[in-house]
């Protein structure tokens, strides 16, 4: 879901965690989102659980070198465990 919209399946996007918290987490991805979008998000743990979060963009790098950005994603409801 971005901005209270639930995406089709041509709408999911995929991208890697770099780092993650009880209160958010930074990812990288392709997809460009703006400031303050609310998504939610399924995150996948290497041990094969996963959990749904709601959270919000509160910061963007581009990496101008391959087009990627960087994004930090504010947990709003349903912290992670």
């Amino acid at each position: 879901m971005v901005n209270g919209k639930e995406p089709d399946e041509s709408q999911s996007y995929e991208g890697n965690i770099e780092n993650i918290s009880k209160g958010g987490f930074r990812f990288v991805t392709s997809k460009r989102f703006e400031l303050e979008d609310r998504i939610k998000a399924m995150i996948t743990f290497t041990d094969g659980r996963s959990q749904e979060t709601l959270g919000r963009i509160c910061y963007c790098n581009e990496d101008e070198k391959n087009g990627d950005y960087a994004y930090g994603f504010s947990i709003i409801d349903g912290f992670i465990h």
